[in-house]
């Protein structure tokens, strides 16, 4: 994960590589929890880069206790496993930190002994700010898989209602643009159901009907798996750059005159797509702008298929 990050993972038991990470908790660390065990996980919600308290109210992190306290009695079931269990979110060198601790069901006073001394050991520093966001005032959108997209401010655009398991592929995800387009709404929206992909590519009808001559249009597409595989190399935390984009000897019978970009990539099993199309008389500022709201796009590995699928990566 990269927000909230993992800052710490304790156990009285062998915690195998990769056993930290997942939803709502470290599914494999639980899933090896012994009767006695008992797992501690730290994580902090920490941007990579913008305020830190940005988008987090104060007042879900009160300040860490002078120290913590784990008496049976205050122990909760449920908590991501069946034993008892512990969760709080705190503050410390002004830091936002959540906190779950995790017991088998047949755990020894001892060992919540053990946990509650780790606890109170712990020693936190305050760090440097994290770098400044370049997106800051820019909305976010997401979809059903997770996935986000920074669409310029001001720009119409919305994230696809696709169904996992339903939806075929190709399906769009994202759709953006500096003017509004026929058929499309005019400005950002929450959410909208997906339109037909006709041409098994974009929605032409959306650039049909005199597309603007000055217009910038962004979609995002999932594609179907398999294909040439040097058309979707693997990406990482940077794609796409302007440097991953290609030109597309590609015409769209309802709008001609647009010339179009492309960059393709996989990740966790997947493909992902990126196509820019500019009119004839687009300004380099909003294809500047289409560019950049293409970086900030960061796609999910989970929910793809169905919305229990999401194995620890």
């Amino acid at each position: 994960m990269t927000d909230p990050r993992e800052v710490l993972a304790v156990a009285s038991y062998p915690l195998r590589d990769g056993d930290k990470g997942g939803e709502c908790a470290p599914k494999a660390a639980l899933a090896t929890l012994p009767p006695d065990g008992a797992f501690v996980w730290l994580t902090e919600y920490r941007p990579a880069r913008g305020d830190v308290w940005a988008d987090l109210p104060r007042t879900r992190f009160p300040p860490r206790p002078e120290s913590f306290e784990l008496r049976r009695g205050k122990l909760e079931k449920g908590l991501c496993q069946p034993g008892p269990g512990y969760e709080t979110t705190f503050r410390a060198a002004d830091r936002p930190f959540q906190l779950l601790v995790a017991f088998g069901r047949g755990v020894t006073d001892e060992r919540v002994a053990q946990v509650e001394a780790t606890l109170n050991s712990l020693r936190f520093y305050s760090l440097p700010a994290p770098p400044r966001d370049p997106y800051a005032g820019w909305p976010l959108a997401s979809d059903n898989s997770g996935d986000s997209l920074r669409p310029p401010p001001s720009w119409p655009g919305a994230p696809l209602d696709y169904r996992p398991g339903k939806t075929s592929r190709p399906r769009l995800l994202f759709w953006a643009s500096n003017l509004p387009l026929w058929g499309l709404p005019d400005k950002l929206v929450a959410r909208m159901d997906e339109p037909v992909l006709e041409d098994n590519q974009f929605p032409t009808g959306a650039l049909a009907n005199e597309f603007p001559s000055d217009g910038v249009v962004l979609f995002v597409l999932e594609e179907p798996n398999g294909g040439p595989p040097d058309e979707f190399p693997p990406i990482g935390r940077d794609w796409p750059a302007r440097g991953d984009f290609e030109a597309a000897e590609i015409a769209t019978e309802a709008a001609p005159q647009l010339k179009w970009l492309r960059a393709g990539g996989s990740f966790s099993g997947y493909r992902f797509s990126v196509w820019i199309g500019r009119a004839p008389r687009a300004s380099d500022r909003d294809l500047g702008l289409a560019f950049k709201s293409a970086a900030s796009l960061a796609v999910s590995g989970c929910w793809r298929d169905r919305y229990d699928d999401c194995p620890d990566r």
